[in-house]
């Protein structure tokens, strides 16, 4: 089912959310971003064994940044 997705589309939605995340104020943004990064975290473990092993310190990077910026905002 996920291979159907467009990338395109995909990576332009993931972008809006953490916009979205980051420019509304307090904890409501906070929280988007937490949920991003569960949905992300949880396409990133199923694709885990198909994906490069170059890119998998990318992701987890990546994941731990949206974290990060979520507990800013949280706290």
């Amino acid at each position: 089912m996920i291979a159907r997705l467009n990338p395109t589309g995909v990576f332009l939605a993931t972008l809006l959310v953490v916009l979205l995340g980051l420019l509304i104020p307090g904890p409501v943004g906070g929280v988007i971003l937490l949920l991003l990064a569960a949905a992300v975290t949880a396409l990133a473990v199923t694709s885990w064994r198909v994906t490069a092993a170059s890119l998998r310190p990318v992701r987890v990077v990546m994941i731990a940044l949206v974290i990060a910026a979520a507990l800013w905002k949280l706290l």
